[in-house]
Parts: structure tokens; sequence; C-alpha cells
């Protein structure tokens, strides 16, 4: 039994889904939310991913919405994703005053994004720092262009989890007969999905 108990121990793991959600401009690719689109926009499509296609738009009416649909409430990382510039030729002109609102649990928080120079061309794009992002509220992105005369340039939000679920503790067995056995454990999580125990 103390064996069994051991193995049983290191075997059971909390499950959580893919901690990273990646919402595209192409809707093609969203399996966790969506972007729609108001106001005129030009599309630069390319069938493989992310990083590699976006939308562009000079429309001071323009807008885009990105929506999540959050399976784990959590602390989640926020970085708006731009096109590689290794594949893409950016437009001229580019907004120094992209207006980013993002709606978590606890309300709506603001940023102003520079799209004019390079700054924002790294792989990590731009880190709007961290939110909290639950299944019971609405959580989503608004990209909005407040320099008139400018064009602005959409791709991809990321969002990365960051409060994984705390592990089980005080797993015990009971041997009820020489076929079956009752296991017993602590949940000290709240933002898990369920439990796996594997023997």
């Amino acid at each position: 039994v103390e064996k069994l108990i051991d193995v049983v121990e290191f075997a059971c793991k909390n499950v959580y889904p893919n901690q990273v959600i990646i919402i595209d401009d192409n809707n093609i690719y969203n399996t966790d939310g969506s972007s729609s689109f108001a106001g005129v926009w030009n599309s630069v499509e390319d069938p493989i991913a992310y990083r590699k296609n976006y939308m562009t738009s000079n429309d001071e009416t323009c807008m885009t919405t990105y929506e999540i649909q959050i399976s784990l409430d959590g602390i989640y990382k926020v970085n708006m994703l731009l096109p590689d510039d290794t594949y893409t030729t950016y437009p001229g002109n580019l907004s120094s005053n992209v207006n980013i609102d993002i709606f978590h649990s606890q309300g709506t928080t603001s940023h102003t994004v520079i799209q004019a120079g390079n700054s924002f061309r790294d792989y990590e794009g731009v880190d709007f720092g961290t939110y909290t992002f639950t299944t019971n509220t609405t959580s989503k992105i608004e990209v909005t262009n407040l320099d008139p005369g400018t064009t602005v340039m959409v791709d991809a939000f990321r969002f990365e989890l960051l409060t994984i679920p705390e592990a089980p503790t005080n797993l015990t067995l009971e041997e009820w007969d020489v076929q079956e056995i009752g296991l017993y454990w602590t949940d000290n999580a709240t933002n898990e999905d369920g439990y796996i125990v594997e023997r």
C-alpha cells in the first residue's frame, strides 16, 4: 500500500489548458476568441499564421475589437503582436497615437501605442502588463486611431496565463478490498478544470 501511495502521489497532477491564447486579425486561426472590424480596413493576408498577415486603416472612424473566450480564471500577461518586418514592408505614415482599451475583470485600462518608428517591432511586440480575466466578465480589447491622417496597423494579441492552479496535497489511500482502493486529497485550487490520476 505504501508503494502504491508513492506512485499515485507522483502521478496526481493538475490539469489545465494551453496557457497561451492568440487572437489574430484573421479569424481562420482563432480558437479562443474572435476579431471584428468597423470602418474601412485594408487586408494583407498570408495563409501561414499571425505575424505575417495584418490589417491597416487610415479611416479616422476605424475600430478593431478582439474578444477573448476565457476558459480559466487568472492573471494574464497581454502583448500586442505586429508582423515580423522580415516578411512585411511596413506602411508609411504610421500612427503616433493608437488607443488600446483592455476590458478585464477589474474594469477598463487604456494605453497609447506609438506605431511610428521601430520600437514595437520586436518579437514580444508591445507589453501591456498583467490583467485578471474571468469567465463571467467581458474580456476584450478595442483598438482605435486617435492620430488623424495616419495609418493604424493591427495583427494579433497574445494572452499568457501566469497563475497556474495550485497542486493538491494530503493525498491518502484507503484499501477497500483486494481489487479496489479509495483516493482522497485536499483540493487547494479554485481555477482548475480537473485532475488526472495515473498509475
